[in-house]
């Protein structure tokens, strides 16, 4: 057992610091990693965040710098906007020139409509045309120079109530329309806006371009692809105004068309984003600076980059960018995949140069243990240490102090018992020779007859109580003592053979024969007969000594005890019954005594011995 705990100690303190320090490894790998791509999920965010709000102002920028131009091309009179005609060229040679100008268009405050469109295939376009207040708005598509071919559809069409023009109305400045839904499509647009005066600076009309903010969803869905992130941008409202998701922004109705809100977005990831950014401010308004945070969602961790976007043109919105964490974790988690495949290669090195280590520690150990053992069973052979004591090391040097300590305790140990063996042979016939000495047989002869005159004449039967009182130790008794012990004492009935005490065992009470005979022995010799009346057992009951002889029923007999209750009690009652025994036992004292006291000093030698 005390081996397999040192393999066990030489295995933990190998192997737990082992798989300690590899946990270690990997929780700090995994939490400095994590550190790590939250700075670098920050600023990749914020990269992109700022990448994202530097094309849209571009793409927003562009339209109003055409306009700037041909409110300057007006003012120097290159440009008149009365002459329909030559605008319509102006206005076919900026869509046809530059792809971003999908529609321009102008409206004045005679109801009059003048807009060059290109179509979304971008190989098609038309030119939108109302001359006369009260006439419909035609559509043409135009040639490859410009010129109008065949009409494809008329309209109603009221320039004063279309939103972009009470803008301009209201604002009377360069501005922004609200984002609205085209009126062919249910894509998103806007429309920059610069009203136009004329020499009084009264509003003579309103010059516009339509913006598809479709292009800027589509910008984000190729970051979202190339990023595997996903981008939104919203209004102040908490509208969608462009995102990398691929769900409708505008949802029909009947009285047109309604803008899509992004925590009603049908995309999980959208709406659980805008959910955590009102969690931790109240409204959209109360974003000024670029903001970052992270939060769970499906169980994975997310993070969030918030960046303002405002327009010269009083345009304010957000960009919102949102990457999984596990984008950048997967090198951290190859990283600890590798620590634990390396630390689990370690490992396994580690048990079995700790069971080589442990095999070449303990089993020296095990060799001194079983050593040990033959020496405590005597059948120790010194050769088995041989393999240990040839060593060089610390155990060779241990093997073969042990060897030489075991081969000379092992002699030392067998003389001991050698010697032992025959002090007990000689103390034990010291002990029966003393023991004859003392008590030869004509002493002995001369204590049974004392013990015979104690007992008095057999008694012949007759009465309980005159029986005892013929007892010279019960004679002083009054009769109804006398029959009150005779009562009280125990009976015990024997067959022929049966063994009433042996020699050397406890004295606890003495006996007075009731019927039958019993013979006395001693060391396995016949001394004395017994019958009928007579008493016995009583020295080494009186004396408190162990039985000096054998008492053995030679015939079926009963007998009457007499125990150290019953006498205590005579005792007391009766002081001058201790008188009588002191005085007529004082000889029968003195060589129980000494017997005693040699028997007390066998035993303690035998004892002695024993240990």
């Amino acid at each position: 057992m005390a081996s397999i705990s040192i393999r066990r100690t030489i295995h933990l303190l190998i192997i737990a610091p082992l798989i300690s320090v590899m946990g270690l490894t990997s929780a700090i790998i995994f939490i400095a990693g994590r550190e790590i791509v939250s700075h670098v999920g920050e600023d990749l965010s914020t990269e992109v965040s700022e990448h994202i709000v530097e094309h849209t102002q571009n793409y927003l920028d562009l339209p109003h710098l055409v306009l700037q131009n041909m409110a300057i091309a007006k003012a120097s009179g290159a440009i008149d906007f009365n002459d329909f005609a030559s605008l319509e060229k102006y206005m076919w040679q900026l869509v046809t020139k530059n792809d971003a100008l999908q529609y321009v268009f102008y409206g004045d405050e005679e109801r009059r409509f003048l807009g060059v469109q290109q179509s979304n295939s971008q190989d098609k376009f038309y030119v939108k045309v109302k001359e006369e207040q009260n006439a419909e708005r035609k559509t043409y598509l135009l040639d490859e120079r410009g010129n109008r071919a065949d009409l494809v559809v008329s309209s109603e069409y009221s320039t004063l109530t279309r939103p972009w023009y009470q803008a301009a109305k209201r604002v009377q400045q360069p501005t922004w329309s609200e984002i609205y839904p085209a009126s062919s499509s249910s894509i998103l647009s806007i429309s920059p806006i610069v009203p136009v005066y004329d020499r009084g600076e009264n509003l003579q009309g309103v010059l516009s371009i339509q913006i598809s903010l479709n292009e800027i969803s589509n910008f984000l869905q190729e970051i979202k692809h190339s990023r595997s992130m996903e981008a939104l941008i919203i209004d102040r409202q908490g509208q969608i105004i462009a995102t990398s998701t691929a769900e409708s922004l505008a949802t029909p109705t009947e009285g047109g068309s309604r803008r899509l809100k992004a925590i009603d977005s049908r995309e999980p990831i959208v709406k659980a984003t805008v959910r955590q950014t009102l969690e931790q401010y109240n409204n959209f308004e109360q974003i000024d600076n670029k903001t970052f945070f992270t939060f769970d969602f499906a169980n994975k961790r997310q993070l969030v980059q918030i960046v303002p976007l405002k327009n010269r043109q009083n345009l304010d919105w957000l960009v919102a960018v949102v990457i999984p964490e596990a984008n950048f974790m997967a090198p951290v988690y190859r990283y600890i995949t590798l620590v634990v495949i390396v630390g689990i290669g370690v490992a396994v090195l580690a048990i079995f140069i700790a069971l080589k280590i442990s095999g070449w520690i303990v089993e020296p150990i095990n060799v001194f243990d079983r050593a040990a053992t033959d020496i405590e069973q005597q059948t120790f052979e010194p050769a088995s240490l041989d393999a240990i004591a040839e060593r060089q090391d610390e155990f060779g040097q241990l093997g073969r102090v042990f060897q030489l300590m075991a081969t000379v305790v092992y002699q030392r140990e067998s003389s001991l018992q050698q010697q032992v063996a025959q002090l007990r042979q000689e103390q034990q016939k010291t002990n029966e020779s003393a023991l004859m000495t003392h008590f030869k047989l004509d002493r002995w002869q001369k204590l049974i007859a004392r013990s015979q005159q104690l007992r008095g004449i057999r008694l012949p039967q007759g009465n309980d109580t005159d029986f005892l009182g013929r007892v010279p130790l019960f004679q002083d008794l009054d009769r109804e003592d006398l029959a009150e012990l005779f009562d009280a004492s125990d009976r015990r009935d024997l067959g022929k053979g049966e063994y009433i005490f042996q020699e050397n065992e406890p004295a606890d009470c003495f006996y007075i024969i009731l019927s039958g005979a019993i013979e006395i022995i001693h060391q396995s010799e016949s001394k004395a007969i017994l019958n009928y009346g007579e008493i016995f057992g009583e020295i080494s009951f009186l004396f408190d000594t162990p039985r000096l002889v054998t008492a053995k029923a030679v015939e079926s007999i009963q007998l009457l005890t007499i125990n150290r209750q019953q006498l205590a009690q005579l005792l007391n009652k009766y002081p001058d019954l201790l008188e009588h025994l002191e005085r007529n036992l004082d000889e029968d004292k003195l060589n129980l005594g000494n017997l005693k006291q040699l028997l007390r000093k066998q035993q303690l030698a035998k004892l002695s011995i024993s240990k």
